[in-house]
């Protein structure tokens, strides 16, 4: 065991040599240029409050989520308040429906309709998976301040999205549980979100906007993406 440790712990310190030989700096300010590289993790959570939805359509903020997962490569230039950043990580959103409509699909579009009759426990919503691709700008307003703010575009290659209903039909004897899926939704490909993010001590608050549609133009209800939550 001590032996697989140890030699574990040579590979490590190799593979950091080796990162290092080709420019990389793991939180070490480099004394000569006077600039910091460092790869950071970053996770993001927060719900989803969709803008001009149409007015047949109840989304809910609170059935509307987002999740992020980044890595991010920073270049820190001269005396360390300002930050550039490039990264690549995955985004999932999900867009939630009150209960009395759901999404349906029809040929290839995305619209509303009813629940079965006499149905309950009812859920639908609309899923988009993406590789994300942030740029960002930090400023650092101090060590005394504690406060960072961030902002920069975020590229959005959208890989995949879904429906999903579930819901509850009750008879005499029994309960049946309905779940329904659909893929195919035709989301928009590319998409640009504009984020801000505040931080203090580390923990930050975001606030992320896409001026673009989430489903193409003839595929769907045409709304756009608000989200804002925590971002470490």
């Amino acid at each position: 065991m001590r032996k697989t440790l140890l030699y574990m712990a040579l590979l490590l310190s190799a593979a950091v040599r080796d990162l290092r030989a080709i420019g990389f700096e793991f939180n070490k300010k480099n004394s000569v240029k006077k600039h910091t590289n460092t790869l950071t993790g970053s996770l993001g959570l927060g719900v989803s409050a969709p803008t001009n939805v149409p007015n047949d359509i109840d989304l809910k903020p609170m059935n509307s989520v987002e999740a992020m997962l980044w890595v991010l490569y920073n270049h820190t230039p001269f005396k360390g308040k300002n930050t550039f950043s490039a990264g690549l990580g995955f985004t999932a959103r999900s867009y939630g429906l009150g209960t009395h409509k759901m999404f349906t699909k029809n040929g290839s579009t995305i619209g509303v309709g009813d629940y079965p009759e006499g149905s309950d426990y009812r859920r639908s919503s609309l899923y988009v998976g993406s590789l994300s691709v942030p740029f960002f700008y930090t400023h650092d307003f101090g060590k005394k301040s504690h406060f960072k703010l961030t902002l920069g575009p975020v590229v959005n290659f959208n890989l995949f999205g879904s429906i999903s209903n579930r819901y509850e039909i009750s008879d005499a004897n029994f309960d049946y549980t309905i779940e329904a899926k659909a893929s195919s939704i035709g989301q928009r490909p590319i998409t640009v979100d504009f984020m801000g993010v505040l931080r203090f001590y580390g923990i930050g608050v975001y606030m992320k906007y896409s001026p673009q549609s989430v489903l193409k133009t003839d595929r769907g209800p045409q709304f756009h993406a608000l989200s804002f939550g925590l971002f470490f």
